[in-house]
């Protein structure tokens, strides 16, 4: 699968950012810190429907437009719960050039899920 590497460049520093806020964030208050990573784990869904995305082919007609994948929802059971570890595994994902090889479970289930959304008909 090819992507823009435009596109995957934004993707991964986004995810560098998450992580260093998400870093950040752990010096403060534990109230303070339970309310940002609300938003944290929002941005971190929002990220691996990004990647989800990134699997889609080229809708080009309407019947296609018709049965859309929703990427989020596909492998949001999926996905590892909100830590800086697990948004670190997604940045690392991210950096390889090709291929990937895992021994974390839940990514690779999340990568065979989005795989099919392209290449399984």
């Amino acid at each position: 699968m090819e992507v823009d590497p435009l596109v995957l460049s934004k993707l991964y520093q986004d995810t560098r950012d998450l992580i260093d806020k998400m870093t950040a964030s752990e010096a403060l208050s534990p109230e303070r810190n339970e309310r940002d990573r609300k938003y944290y784990r929002e941005t971190y869904h929002s990220l691996m429907e990004r990647l989800g995305n990134a699997f889609k082919p080229a809708a080009t007609t309407e019947e296609e437009l018709a049965v859309d994948v929703d990427c989020l929802a596909l492998v949001k059971p999926l996905i590892p719960e909100l830590s800086i570890a697990g948004v670190e595994r997604l940045a690392e994902l991210l950096r390889k050039r090709s291929g990937c090889s895992w021994r974390d479970p839940m990514v690779n289930a999340i990568l065979r899920k989005l795989h099919r959304v392209r290449y399984v008909k």
